[in-house]
């Protein structure tokens, strides 16, 4: 099924199973999604996805100027941010990926264990807590803070960065 959500309108409690998609257009709002496997969900310039759960083999897409607001990304589910898009408090659970490219942002990010976060050149990620077991991978040029500063890092041996 498609779903459309234009300006002034919101959506509450949609599930979007396989091969369903949803947009959220300028003005619209979706919240309570849960996307599963094979589902996906754009968020387009001035639309907000609130409080969205991405699951097994789901995706969300933030397009610029699009917003996700409290977002939790499960195992193999994924959360694409795309230049100019913003992701707000995200939790990226068990195999769970969280991808930022260039220009791109997202704050108060949580990985939790196996969970991954990988912020590309000219991306900018903050993350509130990142236990030893989840991966946060960044190139160079990449804005990367923690904003626990006592949290163990793993960084794997591929990506370099500032912190």
């Amino acid at each position: 099924m498609n779903y459309k959500i234009s300006s002034g309108e919101t959506s509450t409690g949609i599930t979007l199973d396989s091969y369903d998609f949803m947009t959220v257009l300028d003005g619209g709002m979706a919240t309570d999604t849960v996307v599963k496997s094979w589902g996906s969900m754009f968020v387009s310039s001035g639309g907000t996805a609130a409080n969205t759960t991405v699951n097994s083999r789901g995706s969300l897409y933030i397009h610029s100027g699009g917003t996700a607001a409290d977002t939790t990304v499960n195992w193999s589910g994924t959360l694409v941010v795309s230049s100019g898009g913003t992701a707000e408090n995200t939790t990226v659970n068990s195999y769970g990926r969280l991808y930022v490219s260039s220009g791109g942002t997202a704050t108060n990010t949580t990985v939790n264990r196996s969970g991954t976060l990988v912020v590309s050149s000219g991306g900018s990620a903050t993350i509130v807590f990142n236990p030893w077991t989840g991966y946060v991978s960044f190139e160079d040029d990449a804005n990367v803070t923690w904003l626990e500063r006592d949290a163990d890092i793993y960084f794997g041996n591929t990506y370099s960065g500032t912190i």
